[in-house]
């Protein structure tokens, strides 16, 4: 009696019409519960009961009343059942119905041949719990073990009862051997409203992928006006696959946009390409390039390609979709290897640029490094134990209209951490040497140029905790007071060349550096100690970090000779204060800042802060301020917030306090039922440096467990607002 599962696990293959977007469902009602269990017998073999059983010929048995057959994975239940053993042919009377995991099937009549697998099922209904989604069909025709029909099919994720989108085929073929399903006269509607028509389409049936059209996309902007889209899903092979999409600019022409996706065993990439071969507006032709690649040959060697290329300067001002994209100026072109072993690592990496900004000079363009060589060794240190230091670093450096070279920077080093609980210390000694080679001498100086110093450092701290209980708190309470001690000694540094060199943002990590400068080509002298105290709140029965908090602040014993760009010589005793702190309320609310305060001229001049309230998923409002003295000043606000039952109000402002103006404005409502959702928004955002803003309307239908008609929106939401899910 195994056999009388079978064709009826082929009804499951009727959901597969399209690898459906992922849904929110929690505004649907619970679905009904099954009568069903899926009892396991302990073995394999198939269990039967009934009221009544009774054998009505020499082959033919007769089950009545209440008559449940079960096996280890699949129910069915059923009224009348009768069984031919010698035909195979089994006939179930009445109602049945028939539950494998999430896959619930309720039918009359069901008329199967066991031997030969074909049959006929009528007025099938079929559930699927984990999906929402639900159906039925007139009538399945069982032909064979590989193939069934289906007639008269409807497919909706709505709630039972209700219709608001509907998927309907006079005809629907499933064919196993070649896993594709063929529908016919597939109508899809919307609040009982026939909006598509297909007189046939092909679709897989089964894990592999299928090449097809997917849904169209809409858009409209101020810069290329109304945008259709229609993207063409290609399924190359197994582990490739390719989406074309002509885009319709009603302004600007027509756009081809190329995708192409590979996931091997040893690599993975992504190819795009965009290309415009006659930009009405722009009077000319334009593209864009990028492909990214990772691949392995084992854990130890890895190997990396970017690609970026763009044909003009106004590429991304005008067809890209926001601020930091209008404002590219290089984009960066880079090909490498990197070995990680249980005690070196290593890489290997040849890297440019194309400057798209070309009114920039070359004297401030990027170098190119052809190559760029490192080798460190990468042994954890061991606490208590004399350790061995190694950093090394080559490149070959060149760009037109500044000079160029070749440098070899070597650091070796011994360093001895002592802990114990509660402490540690960790004194470190490290030899800087450089040496560069340049391709023409600068003024005054020999082509050969080197720099040799010593870096002292010692790294200390202390580890009090104390335990702070109550009736319902279990919080463990630390207070963490840290010194740091640097000693780099002078050298005279003006003659070298700046290839990497730069000043970084001096923040609370900044505090426990060696080095006040980025990059090699600068070594900043110094002698100073660096006290700093920390404290942290955890809760010991989840271990979450409800609070960080830590202030710090460097002393310096003399000034500081090195300088970048002709700067003067610092003369300050000590650095600014800087402080940070994060706080997590109950998981919904989560507050972060970091201050900087200069007692130079009694005024924090720099500050960041964050606060993210979360207490569902359709209930986000992030704020956030951010300035430094006299570069900038902005502040972001952005909300997903229910304002009348399923109606959610969609926003965000980003304002800049110091050019009074807005960079980014969005604003919009979602409607979310059970199973669709509209999203309809209007975003003006700064499109370039000059002032120049873009307007653009979206409008979004969801049908949840089906598709997505419209623009493509997610992407804008989920980067615009911290939190969204769709």
């Amino acid at each position: 009696m195994v056999k009388v599962f079978r064709p009826f696990g082929l009804i499951i293959l009727l959901l597969l019409f399209q690898e459906a977007p992922a849904a929110n469902w929690e505004y649907c009602a619970p679905l009904p519960s099954s009568p069903l269990l899926n009892l396991s017998t302990g073995n394999t073999e198939t269990s039967i009961s009934a009221n009544e059983a009774q054998r009505i010929g020499q082959n033919t048995y007769l089950f009545k009343g209440q008559v449940q057959l079960h096996d280890m994975q699949q129910s069915l239940l059923t009224n009348e059942a009768s069984y031919d053993e010698q035909s195979g042919e089994l006939l179930a009377h009445g109602n049945f119905q028939y539950r494998k995991g999430s896959l619930e099937l309720y039918g009359n009549n069901a008329q199967i041949n066991l031997e030969t697998s074909e049959g006929q099922i009528d007025d099938v209904d079929f559930l699927l719990t984990d999906r929402h989604t639900r159906g039925s069909a007139k009538r399945a025709e069982l032909q064979g073990n590989d193939q069934t029909t289906l007639r008269s099919v409807s497919y909706t994720s709505c709630n039972p009862g209700s219709s608001d989108w509907l998927l309907r085929s006079t005809s629907v073929t499933l064919d196993q051997t070649s896993g594709v399903g063929n529908a016919y006269n597939v109508v899809l509607s919307f609040k009982h409203i026939p909006f598509f028509y297909l007189p046939y389409i092909s679709f897989p049936i089964n894990d592999e992928r299928k090449s097809g059209f997917l849904a169209p996309t809409f858009r409209r902007s101020s810069s290329s006006g109304s945008e259709l889209s229609l993207p063409y899903y290609l399924n190359l092979a197994p582990s490739t696959d390719a989406t074309l999409t002509p885009h319709f600019l009603s302004r600007r022409g027509t756009l081809l946009e190329a995708e192409m996706r590979y996931l091997r065993p040893y690599s993975r990439g992504q190819m795009e390409l965009e290309f415009i071969p006659d930009d009405r507006l722009y009077n000319d032709q334009r593209g864009m390039f990028s492909y990214q690649h990772h691949g392995w040959t084992n854990p130890n060697v890895h190997s990396d390609i970017e690609l970026n290329m763009v044909s003009d300067s106004q590429y991304f001002e005008q067809l890209g979709n926001s601020l930091s994209l209008s404002s590219i100026t290089h984009l960066r072109q880079q090909a490498g290897f990197r070995y990680t072993g249980r005690n070196w690592s290593g890489s290997a990496i040849a890297q440019g640029y194309q400057t798209v900004d070309k009114t920039i000079p070359n004297s401030d363009r990027p170098y190119r490094r052809l190559p760029q060589l490192t080798w460190a060794r990468s042994t954890p240190q061991r606490p208590n134990s004399l350790n061995l230091l190694f950093k090394s670093d080559y490149t070959n450096f060149s760009r037109n209209g500044r000079p160029s070279g070749k440098r070899l920077n070597l650091r070796p080093g011994l360093s001895f951490p002592l802990s114990s609980p509660g402490m540690y210390l960790t004194p470190q000694i490290i030899w800087d040497e450089t040496q560069y080679l340049m391709d023409e001498p600068i003024p005054g100086y020999d082509d050969q140029i080197s720099r040799g110093l010593p870096v002292l450092s010692i790294d200390s701290g202390l580890i009090f905790e104390r335990l702070i209980e109550g009736p319902q708190n279990n919080w463990l309470h630390t207070l963490e007071p840290r010194l740091y001690y640097l000693r780099v000694p002078y050298r005279e540094q003006s003659h070298l060349p700046i290839f990497d060199a730069g000043l970084p943002d001096f923040t609370f990590y900044r505090l426990f550096s060696d080095n006040r400068f980025n990059g090699i080509d600068r070594i900043g002298d110094t002698e100073q100690v660096t006290l700093a105290m920390s404290t942290r709140l955890i809760n010991q029965d989840n271990g979450r970090e409800l609070l960080r908090a830590g202030v710090g602040r460097i002393f310096y014993a003399k000034d500081r000779q090195v300088t970048l760009g002709g700067a003067a010589t610092e003369t300050t005793p000590s650095s600014a204060i800087l402080a940070i702190a994060q706080a997590s309320f109950n998981n919904n609310l989560n507050i972060s800042t970091d201050l900087r305060w200069d007692d130079q001229q009694q005024e924090i001049d720099r500050g960041n802060f964050q606060l993210r309230y979360h207490p569902s998923t359709r209930k986000i409002l992030n704020l956030s301020y951010r300035f430094q003295d006299t570069v900038l000043e902005q502040s972001d606000i952005s909300l997903l917030w229910p304002v009348y039952r399923q109606w959610h109000l969609l926003g965000r402002w980003n304002y800049s306090h110091l050019q009074n103006q807005a960079l980014e404005g969005l604003a919009g409502l979602e409607y979310q039922s059970c199973c669709w959702a509209l999203r309809l928004a209007s975003r003006r955002y700064l499109s370039d440096t000059a002032g120049e803003y873009q307007n653009t309307v979206y409008l979004q239908l969801e049908l949840k467990g089906l598709t997505n008609i419209g623009d493509s929106i997610e992407n804008m939401l989920e980067n615009g607002i911290l939190g969204y899910q769709q």
